[in-house]
């Protein structure tokens, strides 16, 4: 199982006490997720989530539509690929394939960053506000993969 570290930011429903609660036990229904962490600020509608997750068994579109369902609006997205995707394990070979691997994921529409560290953890910025964010990660895989 490879997992993937998903990092949300979210605007959730006004100041809901149990949203956060109701969105942990929601999410943890789901078999693919191996851990959950919700952080919050006291008084504020804004809430990181962090999610790890086997993406193959998974699609975020699952993940997406129970946080609608919350009323939760998502305002960031950032993932972070194992080094088992993008190949690299260490700092000799992240430097050589960096620049090509960034060059590729600059033609997937969607993607508002990315960079590679020394470990050859791809790490990539989605634009929020795209459709279909399964297919951006579908293609961000299949653009590194090959």
């Amino acid at each position: 199982m490879e997992t993937f570290q998903l990092f949300l930011n979210i605007n959730k429903p006004g100041l809901d006490n149990e949203w956060n609660s109701g969105i942990t036990s929601a999410l943890r229904q789901l078999s693919a997720i191996e851990q959950i962490q919700i952080i919050e600020a006291n008084e504020n509608s804004n809430a990181q989530i962090s999610i790890a997750y086997d993406l193959h068994k998974l699609s975020f579109s699952e993940i997406e539509i129970i946080l609608a369902k919350s009323g939760a609006v998502i305002t960031g997205i950032n993932i972070h690929f194992p080094s088992a995707i993008t190949g690299i394990t260490d700092p000799y070979s992240a430097a050589a394939a960096s620049l090509k691997i960034e060059e590729k994921l600059k033609k997937v529409k969607g993607i508002s960053g990315s960079n590679i560290s020394s470990g050859g953890k791809l790490k990539v910025e989605l634009d929020a506000s795209s459709n279909n964010k399964q297919k951006i990660f579908e293609e961000i895989i299949r653009s590194i993969s090959g």
